[in-house]
């Protein structure tokens, strides 16, 4: 089953992410060799069942932001590079840039990582020295694909020029870096922290359609909602006949994903589950629906119904 290989590369892929943070804190690097492997691993997965990793990625702890983001932004590049049918070795390379592109945090005090609130003009700009730190700890290590510096430079710049640190815009930034930014913040406003709740899907690709054209290239932006789908696994939905339940996989149509019913909207009840294919039986959806409906929290509904415990 695709879900439990998925579980078992993002365990080893975090493990040793985890191994990497540990040392760059202690100011070494890892050897590369074994997250090409990962990413190989990653590209394998994605081309069986690009669901399996976005369900990984929409169930987390709180506690476990730094290290999974970097693997769930990794998977959302691959994704992306799957969709621009990219060479093969060029995407391994983006997706390692992808996933030592925050390395340098390991180097940011934890009590502004964490911050609950605003951060301070003083915090903010010790924060943006992740960037450059990220630079200087892959510098160390052996093998590192040149992507995998600009991406750690530069994944904070933005379309219209506002970003940090160099101030790039448009075509000045590399597509690889493009990409990595659109992946990462799109995983951070959809991500549980230890201080916020994150959005779900759907609110996370308005946030990204909304930056088109300014934070984001406008056509890489709607590309990136196009690639992750309308209706991203995890979505709540109402269809027409007044059904209402989750999205739990995609389709070749990304209007008609596959849907687990929970609630008849009409009478107002929850119903027995059943899964619908939406391309096959032609039902449309018409509105978005909210976990709370089916008696969940979020969190409750994906472990329950989209990613069950294997």
């Amino acid at each position: 089953m695709e879900l439990q290989s998925s579980r078992k590369i993002a365990a080893d892929a975090i493990k040793v992410m985890g191994e990497a943070y540990q040392q760059a804190q202690q100011g070494a690097m890892p050897e590369v060799g074994p997250f090409y492997d990962f990413a190989k691993q990653m590209q394998v997965s994605i081309q069986r069942n690009r669901d399996a990793l976005s369900l990984l990625n929409r169930i987390r702890q709180k506690d476990e932001y730094t290290l999974f983001h970097s693997f769930s932004v990794s998977s959302h590049v691959l994704n992306m590079c799957h969709y621009y049918e990219i060479p093969e070795q060029q995407s391994l390379d983006i997706a390692v840039g992808a996933l030592f592109h925050d390395i340098g945090k390991a180097l940011v005090p934890q009590a502004i990582l964490n911050k609950p609130g605003r951060l301070t003009e003083a915090e903010f700009n010790e924060m943006k020295r992740h960037a450059e730190l990220s630079v200087a700890m892959l510098s160390l290590a052996r093998n590192i694909p040149l992507e995998g510096y600009d991406i750690a430079l530069h994944h904070h710049e933005r379309y219209d020029g506002k970003g940090y640190p160099h101030g790039l815009e448009k075509d000045q930034i590399s597509f690889a870096a493009q990409i990595t930014s659109v992946c990462d913040v799109f995983d951070a406003v959809t991500s549980e922290r230890c201080y916020k709740s994150g959005m779900e899907a759907v609110l996370g690709l308005r946030v990204i359609y909304e930056g088109g054209g300014a934070q984001f290239n406008k056509g890489l932006a709607n590309d990136f909602i196009r690639c992750t789908g309308m209706y991203p696994v995890g979505t709540c939905i109402v269809l027409a006949d007044g059904k209402s339940g989750v999205v739990i996989g995609s389709t070749e149509d990304m209007m008609r994903p596959i849907v687990h019913i929970l609630y008849d909207e009409k009478n107002k009840q929850q119903i027995a589950p059943f899964t619908l294919d939406l391309s096959q039986n032609g039902e449309a959806i018409v509105s978005y629906s909210d976990a709370r409906r089916f008696g969940l929290s979020y969190d409750q509904l994906l472990r329950k119904f989209v990613l069950p415990e294997s």
